[in-house]
């Protein structure tokens, strides 16, 4: 946050969540990670750019520009809306403050864990896109957020960064996201990182979480690290969007969109899967699953298809006997 410190005679910017440690002293309130040069200006807007300082471990010269969150003129509408009122009105192909969105938003996300192989490959989680009554977004950082159907688990935009978070803290902040004026909420202050933050994106200016790259939160991490969520370790897992347009190769060359479930039907006779039927028959998130399969078929008296949910989830249209011959078919393959 932003204050006025008195000591200091000066505007100071800080995190209060980090550890005293973390701070020069001074005989500011909440302490400083920020500061102006001396002034008495009462509206930050009116620090000038110039003279700020920065706590790294040191102080260091830094300079500041800011401005209003608002439009002037129709231009800052981004050539997709007109300035009224100091705010935007966007054309309904666009949204966001200065109308620099496309619209429509992906309505469901779908995670899916990579892993190494089909093996290890896993679909965890949908998420719904979060509307009001009247149909229109709600935001977070000028950024749409999305929930699963039980609440507790949620995925919204920190101001930097994609956050995942789950169990009581996403079920906190969905009501104080759902029921007062966010402008004031800050990721940082009100999570618990050891219990609640699952995973975060790396920086970025994305305006949702797809094609983000993603984080698995190391177990030491705590409020009090100067590091954002303390260390990160890559994770392989991606949101990809659970509801395909009626396009042109949307769905690779080997699958169709269904527009009433919004998902791709890959064609099972090619041995092809994946959410967007990307995986060809040969790749590690098929073949592997091929010499499974087979193993199990040769050794059992019938094929129990509840072991096999990825070959379930794509070529569940084939019957056993065709399901028999397309694996046969790969393990020849490799």
């Amino acid at each position: 946050m932003f204050y006025y410190c008195d000591s200091e005679s000066a505007w100071v910017f800080t995190i209060k969540a980090l550890h005293k440690s973390d701070f020069p002293e001074s005989g500011c309130k909440h302490e400083w990670l920020m500061k102006s040069q001396r002034t008495e200006a009462m509206k930050l807007e009116d620090v000038g750019k110039d003279g700020w300082q920065v706590w790294t471990g040191s102080s260091t010269a830094a300079s500041l520009g800011m401005i209003c969150n608002q439009c002037y003129i129709d231009s800052d509408c981004g050539g997709h809306g007109k300035c009224q009122q100091k705010s935007c009105s966007c054309k309904a192909t666009h949204t966001g403050k200065h109308c620099e969105f496309e619209t429509p938003f992906c309505p469901r996300l779908k995670l899916t864990v990579l892993g190494d192989d089909a093996l290890s490959f896993r679909q965890r989680s949908e998420f719904d896109l979060v509307v009001q009554s009247d149909g229109q977004n709600r935001w977070v950082y000028n950024r749409p957020w999305f929930k699963n159907a039980t609440k507790d688990e949620i995925v919204f935009y920190s101001g930097t960064r994609w956050l995942q978070v789950l169990s009581t803290a996403a079920i906190e902040i969905t009501l104080e996201l759902e029921e007062h004026d966010i402008d004031h909420f800050h990721a940082y202050w009100h999570l618990d990182v050891l219990l609640s933050l699952w995973e975060y994106s790396d920086p970025t200016d994305s305006e949702t979480p797809i094609g983000a790259s993603w984080n698995l939160l190391d177990s030491n991490a705590a409020v009090g690290h100067s590091a954002p969520y303390g260390m990160k370790f890559p994770f392989k897992q991606k949101y990809v969007c659970g509801r395909c347009p009626n396009t042109t190769n949307y769905c690779g060359e080997a699958g169709i969109c269904n527009v009433v479930t919004g998902f791709c039907v890959c064609n099972a006779t090619t041995g092809v899967g994946g959410d967007y039927c990307e995986f060809e028959p040969v790749s590690p998130y098929v073949a592997p699953l091929a010499a499974e399969f087979w193993w199990h078929y040769q050794n059992a008296v019938s094929l129990n298809r509840t072991w096999y949910p990825y070959a379930e989830l794509y070529w569940k249209d084939l019957t056993d006997l065709e399901l028999y011959g397309l694996f046969g078919t790969l393990y020849e393959l490799f």
